[in-house]
């Protein structure tokens, strides 16, 4: 990650990820849940606060607003 502090954007050089997509049907339909699913996940990463119950590893949000950082 490389940040511009005077404009304050945030630039992901890299992204890797693993998927087990089992028998696909729909190649570019395929292809498009992967990158949505990496953008999510780098959504998640920079903008929201997911808490975690550290003792069985669910999310303990009541919903996603309050995941949302609100300023």
């Amino acid at each position: 990650m490389s940040v511009d502090e005077n404009f304050g954007t945030i630039r992901a050089k890299r992204i890797v990820s693993a998927f087990d997509s089992g028998r696909i049907f729909n190649p570019k339909l395929a292809e498009g849940q992967w990158f949505d699913g990496m953008i999510m996940g780098l959504g998640q990463t920079l903008l929201e606060e997911g808490l975690i119950d550290h003792r069985d590893g669910r999310t303990v949000n009541a919903n996603f607003f309050q995941i949302t950082r609100c300023q």
